[in-house]
């Protein structure tokens, strides 16, 4: 998954043919064909590994009860980890994936249980917030959500057709969006 992964990021999912991730894995056709059918059960596998270890991220800080806290790690996380090369590399690869959704069904559905668990730990936050008094009532907690993942999702895309674009300046602003969101109560 490795190779196609390095693959994927430089050729694309069209360009790349079973070929390439043979070569680029040092590994035999058999070895390969073995595990995977096709290049689409490779794009299908990588899917599902991106998204096992986005959700064990998100289980982490969702736990505190604390609304500023969990937006605050999961942004740093997040929008953090978009300064390291093979993050860069995956994301890539994701959002060959997002464009590939719009025309592979099976690609979609999993792009689709892929935002799901997300945007439900989300929801149930801010509608805990609101329950609280922390955010204000009548804001639609799901379109909230929503609206977090993809201040994400676009700055992905940005990162990706401009590698030189920095994290930090737009992880300060995305926080002090979140502060203005959620007021003190102090």
């Amino acid at each position: 998954m490795k190779a196609a992964s390095e693959c994927f990021s430089k050729k694309g999912f069209h360009n790349t043919t079973m070929q390439d991730i043979i070569q680029q894995s040092h590994l035999s056709p058999g070895a390969i064909y073995r595990y995977f059918k096709s290049k689409d059960e490779l794009i299908q596998a990588i899917a599902l590994k991106r998204q096992s270890a986005e959700r064990d991220i998100l289980e982490q800080p969702l736990n505190s009860t604390d609304v500023m806290d969990i937006l605050e790690k999961l942004s740093s996380h997040f929008f953090g980890s978009l300064e390291t090369d093979e993050t860069m590399k995956d994301r890539r690869v994701g959002v060959q994936m997002w464009a590939e959704a719009i025309i592979n069904p099976e690609i979609l559905q999993i792009t689709n249980r892929g935002i799901e668990a997300p945007l439900a730990e989300l929801k149930k936050v801010f509608a805990h917030a609101q329950e609280h008094g922390t955010i204000d009532k009548d804001i639609d907690s799901e379109a909230l959500a929503r609206v977090i993942v993809a201040l994400f999702q676009g700055f992905i895309l940005q990162k990706v057709w401009d590698p030189a674009v920095r994290s930090d300046s737009y992880l300060k602003t995305v926080k002090v969006l979140l502060r203005n969101l959620v007021p003190s109560t102090h």
